[in-house]
């Protein structure tokens, strides 16, 4: 429970702190599951994964470019996108210790976590900077994220700049 409140307190302070008017007047995500933490320094893997004390995280709600990925400017030029967002999750992390609050594991053996860098939320700024989608948008609920979104695609920064491939087609399309 503590843990709970401790989540709560953390996305508040983060949306009262940050600058973007859009905040304050959406409900927050309930994460009431989400009361198992891991905690520690983080590697990045790419733009939506990461490793936590040798715990493979995929950052929960969120879809990236994957490494291999190029997606294109406004002029058509191609660029390596999945290169960008990874090097953008890096940034975020920046050598901090990470929280990450998980309720369950993918089919991968992944931890599905929402992550915070101090009080940013870093599945919401890979959102908001456009260096990731939402994943399966039409089964979350969480009005920020969308929101978020739309800001990003409004000032077509990021990925939005231009065209890209959504990356779970690319990965379909692209098979290891």
């Amino acid at each position: 429970m503590i843990i709970f409140f401790s989540l709560v307190v953390i996305i508040i302070a983060s949306i009262a702190l940050h600058k973007n008017p859009i905040y304050p007047k959406l409900k927050l995500y309930n994460y009431n599951s989400y009361q198992n933490i891991i905690s520690g320094y983080a590697k990045a893997i790419d733009g939506d994964s990461i490793i936590i004390n040798q715990k493979e995280i995929r950052l929960y709600m969120i879809d990236a470019p994957e490494i291999s990925q190029y997606c294109y400017d406004n002029k058509g030029n191609s660029y390596k996108c999945g290169i960008d967002s990874l090097r953008y999750l890096k940034s975020i992390i920046n050598n901090n210790i990470i929280n990450c609050y998980y309720q369950k594991k993918d089919i991968y053996d992944r931890y599905l976590a929402i992550c915070f860098n101090d009080i940013i939320n870093i599945n919401y700024k890979m959102i908001e900077s456009g260096m990731a989608i939402i994943y399966n948008p039409a089964n979350n609920n969480d009005k920020i994220i969308h929101n978020l979104e739309n800001i990003a695609k409004t000032k077509k920064i990021g990925i939005w700049k231009g065209h890209f491939m959504i990356p779970k087609h690319y990965r379909y399309h692209n098979k290891r």
